[in-house]
């Protein structure tokens, strides 16, 4: 569980929102469609990541933490450490998803595409 900072709404798709956790500012998909929330408030979260296809996994020689967003959408390009199968991305942030299983990859850096980081607010 994160403390997160409700930064915007989008204005047509409402599912997707705007966070800033421990100072990373995240473009997410809202699990929780049926509240408003404060721009600037406060609101403990959960993360997770959600891959629709095949995953797209490089193991890293080198340790890499990073959180790039590709294009407009929901998807991100993640770099971390890999425990206990969830992915550690920097910013005191671990990103897992409860279906996907990282076999073999424990305490190995990798880079992978996520489809989207949803955010559930508690």
């Amino acid at each position: 569980m994160y403390q997160a900072k409700f930064l915007k709404q989008h204005d047509l798709v409402e599912e997707e929102v705007i966070i800033e956790v421990n100072g990373l500012e995240l473009v997410g998909f809202s699990l929780d469609d049926n509240h408003r929330f404060l721009p600037n408030k406060i609101y403990p979260i959960n993360l997770e990541f959600t891959i629709l296809d095949d995953p797209e996994i490089v193991i890293l020689k080198e340790p890499q933490y990073s959180v790039e967003r590709i294009g407009e959408g929901f998807s991100y390009l993640i770099c971390g450490l890999v425990h206990n199968d969830s992915i550690d991305i920097g910013h005191d942030i671990n990103i897992k998803d409860d279906c996907f299983k990282f076999e073999n990859l424990d305490y190995k850096f990798v880079r992978m595409r996520v489809d989207r980081i949803s955010i559930e607010f508690i």
